[in-house]
């Protein structure tokens, strides 16, 4: 899917709880991603348009690693809306009161709408204008999940592979083949952010302390401290793995195939310790963290590659916009 450029887009995921950035570049041994993550702006009093100038501005600090003012921006499932075609559309109740943007796609089993706010799009286009860089493409989860998935090792166009971004608002699941989303849901779990809330209330911890004990311990610790934030831990994901299991069913049914054995984990459970573990055991399918073959991340990144998924992908467009 590569072309003859040697650095992709600039590649922006405006979520809820970082902003992620990546640009892929060739390199003499493969490819290698410029990566940095960083808080998304808590300003309650800022409008969405300064929000997204200061998130963007803050993406500046790779500088002189960038290259070229072409990007692309990702928007939280948070600001959007996502349903199947011929079903009632959630987007419609906002109509009147402001204008919407949507994408829309889909195949012989069914097909997709996802929409947000013609504002949030402006915002995010005149944040990338006003500190002179140019949005060329602005997405949504689950088509960008699709297109990362391309980019697993061993992957194959013909598998259908199950994509779960599970960030801090919200938990996407995508069902995709050959770069598409044949299916698309999102589960009706908490976002991260609310399981960490969860877990400080159960430990009366500050939020922050459980944040990093969570990444510390995760699900699967035995001793000490770490099998109380274990335990805490499991108690709030209880409800998940029912929820993935309706999902599934509900996948085969609309696709009248047998659900993806493959899952690929992106956001903030991607870096939970033990829990791709636990979605194996619970679900019997093989479960990693996504990853890019033949990709390197540079060494001065500051967060996991598994963050980075839809960033990468809105990168590499630079070369399927080419093909």
């Amino acid at each position: 899917m590569f072309g003859s450029s040697r650095n992709g887009l600039l590649g922006v995921d405006v979520g809820a709880g970082l902003v992620k950035a990546a640009q892929l570049r060739r390199t003499p041994t493969g490819f290698s991603v410029v990566a940095a993550a960083i808080p998304r702006s808590t300003d309650a009093l800022a409008s969405p348009l300064e929000q997204r100038v200061t998130e963007i501005k803050a993406l500046r600090s790779l500088a002189p690693k960038l290259r070229g003012v072409d990007g692309a921006a990702l928007i939280s499932m948070r600001d959007c809306e996502l349903s199947a075609l011929g079903q009632d559309d959630p987007s419609l109740g906002y109509a009147e009161q402001a204008p919407r943007a949507t994408d829309q796609w889909g195949d012989e089993s069914g097909g997709y709408q996802l929409s947000t706010t013609l504002s949030e799009v402006e915002a995010v286009c005149d944040g990338f204008d006003r500190i002179g860089l140019r949005c060329t493409t602005v997405d949504g989860t689950p088509t960008a999940l699709a297109r990362a998935l391309q980019l697993i090792p061993d992957y194959r166009p013909d598998e259908l592979v199950m994509g779960f971004d599970w960030g801090a608002s919200s938990a996407t699941l995508v069902g995709a083949k050959a770069g598409v989303a044949r299916y698309a849901r999102r589960l009706k779990v908490a976002g991260f952010d609310e399981v960490i809330q969860e877990v400080a209330e159960q430990l009366a911890l500050a939020k922050q302390d459980a944040d990093r004990a969570i990444a510390r311990y995760g699900v699967s610790a035995e001793q000490s401290a770490g099998a109380i934030v274990s335990k805490a831990l499991r108690a709030a994901l209880s409800t998940l793995p029912g929820e993935l299991r309706r999902t599934l069913s509900h996948l085969e049914g609309k696709l009248k195939a047998r659900a993806p054995s493959r899952w690929v984990i992106f956001g903030a459970a991607a870096t939970t310790p033990g829990l791709p573990r636990m979605l194996e055991e619970s679900l019997r399918v093989r479960v990693e963290p996504w990853t890019a073959a033949g990709v390197e991340i540079d060494e001065a990144s500051n967060a996991p590659i598994c963050l980075f998924g839809p960033a990468v992908a809105l990168s590499a467009l630079r070369w399927e916009d080419a093909s």
